[in-house]
């Protein structure tokens, strides 16, 4: 039998086309899984973390989260460094003792995050969203906070982008302006 002399009706048809669908949604899956490179999900990716998950075992590095939701997502103890999350939604993510330094966060929602004793040296958090987020022993050395939203956030002793540490009640930043 020849290619040219295969007859295909309409149910043969739906069946090839659930064939192909799957193995391309397992093609998919295995090279999330693997975590090969640079991993891009980019542009509204919806990701599987969720306020229940943990990632485990998810490699970070080179990865592109730009608009990614993560919204409540447990990263603790992760490593994002060098990650680029701009405009991603963190709002109630659990960030603590997170490695972020260098990470880009321009125009991230972090609203309510909690960034306890995360490593945010050299990050870049202009535009970003932190009202209410936990930043209590964060460290902001050389972080860019131009445009950041910090309102009710708690600096506790947070050292602040100029190396100092914040101070007052309620704590703030001298170098912020909040």
């Amino acid at each position: 039998m020849t290619w040219a002399k295969l007859k295909v009706g309409r149910g043969s048809a739906t069946v090839v086309l659930a064939a192909v669908l799957g193995i391309l949604c397992l093609v998919a899956l295995a090279a999330i899984a693997s975590n090969t490179g640079a991993t891009k999900f980019a542009h509204g990716f919806h990701s599987p973390a969720g306020p229940n998950s943990l990632l485990a075992g998810f490699n970070f590095v080179g990865a592109i989260l730009t608009y990614a939701i993560l919204t409540g997502a447990n990263l603790r103890g992760k490593s994002l460094a060098g990650v680029n999350l701009s405009g991603a939604n963190l709002k109630g993510a659990d960030l603590k003792d997170v490695e972020l330094n260098g990470v880009i966060l321009k125009g991230a929602n972090l609203k309510g995050a909690n960034l306890e004793g995360a490593n945010l040296t050299g990050a870049n958090l202009e535009g970003a969203n932190l009202t209410g987020a936990n930043l209590e022993g964060a460290n902001l050395t050389g972080a860019n906070l131009e445009g950041a939203n910090l309102t009710g956030a708690n600096l506790e002793g947070a050292i602040c982008p100029s190396g100092e540490r914040a101070k007052g009640d309620p704590t703030t930043c001298e170098d912020l302006g909040n």
